[in-house]
């Protein structure tokens, strides 16, 4: 009970408490554009369509966005030296980064990762569940 005595701790667990909330109310709402550029779902999606064909640094190269007003469908052709199974898998973090505000906010209910290699396809989907 000393410590919450000392007026200099206060202030620091006043500080602290005020950061951690601030932090979590800004994921809660994505409050993103209060403190930098956030870009809606139909910019992203038309920045995506004005550079295909576009080679991936995972080794796919992204062919074909189709949105129908609730899916995102992105079409990726792997080459064949490349894990069908890990690429699918992999970057969930990071895409998820790219897609929450948009699933949060309904613009886009579900994005669908679509790999194609030979004869093989495998997807991938995220929706606000598991981006949450």
């Amino acid at each position: 009970m000393q410590a919450f005595r000392n007026r200099k701790l206060r202030l620091a667990g006043l500080a602290g408490v005020s950061l951690t909330a601030t932090a979590l109310l800004v994921r809660e709402i994505d409050a993103r554009g209060f403190y930098g550029s956030s870009s809606d779902a139909t910019t992203l999606i038309a920045d995506l369509r004005a550079d295909l064909p576009s080679a991936q640094s995972d080794g796919s190269v992204l062919e074909n966005v189709v949105f129908d007003g609730r899916k995102l469908s992105l079409e990726f052709v792997a080459d064949e030296r490349v894990d069908l199974q890990l690429l699918r898998d992999s970057g969930r973090d990071r895409r998820c980064a790219l897609w929450r505000s948009a699933l949060r906010r309904g613009d886009v209910q579900e994005v669908e990762y679509r790999y194609r290699q030979g004869g093989a396809a495998s997807s991938t989907h995220l929706d606000a569940t598991v981006c949450g």
